[in-house]
């Protein structure tokens, strides 16, 4: 599949360079806004909030031991949730302090509510690992004082990633597929049109839906009649692992891959321009959420959140396309990595841990052919960045057979 990334000259009003704004909490697997606050999870401070997104405040008010870890966050009319090892935890007081829901769902270090999601008076928690093991999606219609499993017609082995609604219609994206529910989630059927995939990155505006997959050759659909028929997008972008797509001022989508980087799309979803800039290495690995907050784009990830203080795109000109094909993909020996590029650059395989595992050269227009038959089966990332600048310029998933 050949890739093409358009080098872009912004203005002031969009910035490639990240800042950490929140360092010394740890890692963030959430964020939102509330009641005009940024609230984010953190790695062991409990949970952490701020009015402009520069200065923060922790509460572990309820919250100590294993309960401070907080992973995934989400709102409904009256309450915050939290997800953490220790169970899920509420807060009528926008974050200030907290308090146990009736269940634990089987929490534990690496089974936890990492989303929640409000619709039509139920809410629902998103945790981390499937129904086999001791996962899935869980319903509550009293704040949490009851939860009950809320996976019919979802295989017990799927991973449950993502949930929105698009008139009416809850849409749920899963480890090996794409699912509808009429009913409010109590029952869910797959859509039978698209391909068993790691689906991600869910959005609608009530039109359009958009959908990043990690389907190696149509990661990028959007569908214009409710899912009937889908349309393929175009952009270096795929929801790889976890993935996110929310809509900025102006009509601008944003999303975020991990692996991938960041994006902007200034046309409903059907294409993509990379804004990743200095994001890069474990710290790409790692993305995990994201909020648009008075104007500014906040990303959670493992060492804390990333603003781009002005992240409204004004595009000046554009420059030469600089091109990667990686062919064969999946591969079992050689890897072929053809690049069309002036610059010197700097191509790096990262594994599913975001640990680099091969590195290489390339100048101009050549072929550079890696020998990959020593990796372990599985998937990885392929990176190709400018030697001189130490620029993110394309991401491409790879799989190792």
């Amino acid at each position: 599949m050949l890739i093409g990334v358009m080098m872009l000259t912004l203005t002031s009003s969009i910035s490639a360079q990240w800042n950490n704004m929140r360092d010394g909490l740890g890692a963030c697997n959430g964020i939102m806004e509330s009641e005009g606050q940024l609230v984010s999870t953190t790695s062991a401070f409990g949970v952490a909030t701020s009015s402009d997104g520069s200065t923060w405040t922790t509460s572990t008010t309820g919250l100590d031991g294993l309960s401070s870890q907080t992973k995934g966050i989400g709102a409904d009319d009256m309450y915050l949730y939290i997800g953490t090892p220790a169970g899920v935890f509420r807060s009528g007081d926008n974050g200030s302090s907290w308090e146990a829901t009736a269940n634990t769902l089987n929490s534990t270090a690496v089974n936890y509510g990492k989303s929640f999601y409000a619709h039509n008076g139920v809410t629902f928690c998103i945790m981390s690992m499937n129904e086999n093991s001791g996962g899935g999606l869980y319903r509550t219609e009293d704040h949490g004082d009851n939860w009950t499993l809320s996976t019919g017609g979802i295989a017990s082995n799927e991973i449950i990633t993502q949930m929105i609604s698009h008139n009416g219609t809850l849409l749920l994206g899963t480890s090996l597929g794409l699912y509808s529910s009429s009913d409010n989630g109590l029952n869910w059927t797959a859509f039978d049109n698209v391909e068993g995939s790691l689906y991600n990155g869910l959005y609608s505006d009530g039109s359009r839906i958009v959908v990043l997959s990690s389907h190696p050759l149509y990661p990028l659909l959007y569908s214009d009649d409710d899912g009937a028929t889908w349309n393929y997008g175009s952009g270096d972008l795929a929801g790889f692992t976890l993935a996110k797509v929310l809509l900025g001022d102006d009509d601008v989508l944003y999303a975020f891959a991990g692996f991938e980087g960041v994006f902007s799309s200034t046309d409903n979803g059907a294409s993509w321009d990379n804004i990743t800039g200095n994001i890069a290495g474990l710290d790409l690995l790692s993305l995990s959420d994201m909020v648009y907050f008075n104007g500014h784009l906040y990303i959670g990830y493992g060492s804390g959140v990333f603003s781009d203080q002005d992240v409204n795109p004004t595009l000046l000109n554009e420059q030469d396309d600089i091109l990667m094909d990686i062919y064969p993909n999946p591969v079992v020996n050689t890897l072929n990595i053809r690049t069309t590029s002036g610059s010197r650059l700097n191509i790096q395989i990262l594994d599913a841990r975001g640990s680099m595992v091969l590195q290489a050269q390339a100048q101009g227009q050549t072929t550079t052919p890696l020998n990959v038959a020593g990796l372990p089966a599985g998937c990885y990332v392929v990176h190709l960045f400018d030697a001189e600048q130490g620029t993110l310029l394309s991401s491409e998933p790879l799989i190792k057979q």
